[in-house]
């Protein structure tokens, strides 16, 4: 693979990186970006702008912050896979409603915010130690596979449950909800889609977007079958309020 300005890897080496023992890649200099990269992240950035609707709620803060929230820690997520570590960080999804009923003790407004932030420094200073002292070797290798695979499907559960549930999304638009998970699960998982991959160029083409297309097949059918509404669009920019003032985001 040939970045854009002629950093080349060899065939079955590593990737070419500076800064040292860091081995920081950047796009377009060491790799390049591929377009199912962008068809993807075009499609599905509406996942982490979901969680815009419970920041909104929780602490009393406009959309245009709820937005500037989730672009800073997208770009924060980026440094897992610039310094070439195979892992992206996540929501912590199963975690949120901790979150939001530890911060619902604190009055609505600035103490809220703080209280949020004062939770996010804590939970970083937690994981720098562990990156440090790598504790996080440790922790993996001492907790049996048998918890941490409870924890998991703890937390898939949890939230298949909670889609089920009786105020759940699923009965709102069922049809279009389990037919996008079970294309899904087809695209990804399934091992009679490999073997798809091999025989159909054009199946292997519409594979490499990933969960991107299951998602937009679903869309199309609820709206044909009247579970989706027609989205309205409005296309404009959402100013960011960097450096605008406290008083406007503190509730008072």
């Amino acid at each position: 693979m040939r970045g854009y300005f002629g950093k080349k890897r060899e065939h079955g080496a590593e990737q070419p990186a500076t800064l040292g023992s860091l081995k920081l890649r950047l796009p377009f200099v060491h790799y390049g970006l591929e377009f199912p990269d962008w068809i993807q992240g075009a499609i599905l950035c509406v996942v982490p702008m979901g969680i815009t609707a419970v920041m909104m709620d929780t602490l009393g803060i406009p959309f245009e912050l709820a937005i500037a929230f989730v672009i800073i820690n997208n770009f924060m997520y980026l440094l897992h896979t610039h310094f070439g570590d195979p892992a992206i960080a996540g929501w912590i999804t199963a975690g949120i409603p901790l979150y939001v009923s530890f911060l619902n003790g604190f009055p609505a407004g600035e103490e809220r915010i703080q209280a949020l932030i004062a939770l996010q420094l804590m939970v970083a200073l937690i994981f720098f130690v562990m990156g440090i002292c790598k504790g996080a070797d440790v922790l993996v290798k001492r907790v049996p596979v048998s918890l941490k695979a409870g924890i998991l499907l703890g937390a898939a559960m949890a939230a298949i449950l909670g889609e089920f549930a009786a105020t759940g999304r699923v009965w709102k638009m069922p049809v279009t909800i389990l037919i996008g998970a079970a294309l899904g699960f087809f695209m990804m998982f399934s091992t009679s889609a490999g073997p798809l991959r091999q025989k159909y160029s054009l199946f292997r083409y519409i594979a490499q977007f990933g969960i991107a297309v299951p998602f937009t097949l679903a869309y199309g059918f609820g709206i044909l079958i009247g579970e989706v509404s027609l989205p309205v669009l409005n296309w404009s920019f959402v100013a960011l309020p960097i450096g605008a003032e406290r008083q406007a985001f503190s509730g008072g």
